[in-house]
C-alpha cells in the first residue's frame, strides 16, 4: 500500500484532533485547533485600512506598524498544534530491502496563559502525543514512526505564550521504477 506525504499528514491531524478533543488547555480552557502546514492567517483592524497580519510569530502587542493588535484576534489561535512534512529522503530500505520514503514531520505546540506555569500545558500535550505516537508506533495503513523521537521546550518564551516542538521521521513505502518489456528489450 502506498501513502504519501500529504496523506501522512492528514491521518496525523485526524489522530491529533480525536486525541486532544476534550483537552481544555491555557487560559482558554479548550482542545487545541490542529492545522496542516501553517496557521491560517489573521487579519486585525478594519475593512476600510489595509490588513494588518496578527500571526504568533509576530505578535507583541503592536504590529509592525506600531498599531495595537485584536487581543481576541490572537487569543483564539491559541492553543495549537501545527504538523508540516520538512522533507521527504527516498534513499532508505527497510529490514526486508525494501524502499522507503523517510518523511521527516515537525510538531509544533503552543499555548496562551497568564500563568507562570503555562509551560506546563505544553509539556503535558507533548507526553500525551509522545506516548500515542510510540505506542502505536504506526499512522495510516502504512507510515511507521522511526526513532529517535525528540521533543524541545523552546528556551526562550514570549510570555504569555508557551511553545515547543517535536521532530519525528515517518517511514513510508516508496515509488518503484516501472520498466517496460516489449519483446524482451527495456524501452
Amino acid at each position: 500500500m502506498s501513502l504519501t506525504p500529504l496523506e501522512l499528514l492528514d491521518y496525523m491531524k485526524e489522530r491529533l484532533i480525536e486525541l486532544t478533543r476534550d483537552m481544555q488547555i491555557g487560559d482558554n480552557k479548550k482542545a487545541p485547533n490542529v492545522h496542516i502546514g501553517y496557521l491560517p492567517q489573521k487579519i486585525s483592524g478594519p475593512k476600510e485600512q489595509p490588513p494588518d497580519p496578527a500571526v504568533p510569530v509576530t505578535i507583541t502587542g503592536v504590529n509592525k506598524n506600531n498599531q495595537v493588535l485584536d487581543k481576541e484576534l490572537t487569543k483564539d489561535v491559541f492553543p495549537f498544534i501545527i504538523i508540516r512534512a520538512t522533507g521527504v529522503d527516498d534513499s532508505e530500505y527497510d529490514q526486508d530491502g525494501q524502499a522507503q520514503a523517510d518523511i521527516p514531520v515537525k510538531i509544533l505546540i503552543a499555548t496562551y496563559s497568564y500563568d507562570e506555569d503555562g509551560y506546563r500545558d505544553v509539556m503535558h500535550l507533548a507526553q500525551v502525543i509522545r506516548q500515542n505516537f510510540i505506542t502505536t508506533g504506526t499512522m495510516g495503513a502504512a507510515a511507521d514512526l522511526q526513532r529517535p523521537v525528540s521533543f524541545v521546550l523552546h528556551e526562550e518564551q514570549a510570555y504569555p505564550y508557551w511553545s515547543g516542538e517535536f521532530m519525528t521521521t515517518w517511514a513510508i513505502p516508496t515509488l518503484e521504477r516501472k520498466v517496460d518489456f516489449i519483446n524482451g528489450y527495456t524501452r
